[in-house]
């Protein structure tokens, strides 16, 4: 391929990059670290090659949060989860993991959403926390009126 072909390949590339409305289907982490070391072999400023270098940072640094999360011993915050997808979903960059952990967020909303139509009567004042709380000493104060008892 020509030097003409490749620098013009490479500009309608970074364009695309760096303008999220063309950006279907985003490209993976690699084939954009391709293009941002292929540039910078092009003796021509590209100014969309630090967008793109940008685009590249931010993933790599969602990347590394969320195996942070996934390989911790603890379990997360749903907000903390919430606000990774919320920080993750307009990087104009394939996030592999992305699916993943919006369908974990939806998961665990759901599951919120039915304890809380199991355990609270409508127009509670207590949250499900204080109400799961309380059945728990329910059981604890159960188990020591039976010891009482014998």
């Amino acid at each position: 391929m020509s030097d003409v072909c490749r620098l013009t390949k490479s500009v309608f590339s970074l364009s695309c990059v760096c303008d999220l409305s063309c950006f279907r289907p985003r490209h993976v982490l690699s084939t954009l670290e391709a293009i941002v070391n292929e540039a910078s072999n092009i003796p021509v400023y590209l100014p969309n090659v630090n967008t793109l270098k940008d685009a590249l940072r931010k993933a790599k640094d969602w990347t590394s949060k969320v195996e942070a999360i996934q390989n911790s011993d603890s379990y997360p915050y749903l907000d903390i989860v919430e606000s990774l997808v919320n920080k993750g979903r307009p990087i104009p960059v394939r996030l592999d993991q992305l699916p993943q952990v919006e369908s974990q967020v939806a998961a665990a909303k759901s599951w919120r959403e039915r304890t809380a139509r199991t355990f609270l009567k409508k127009n509670s004042t207590y949250t499900l926390l204080e109400v799961s709380f309380t059945m728990g000493n329910i059981d604890v104060l159960t188990a020591c009126l039976l010891e009482h008892l014998k």
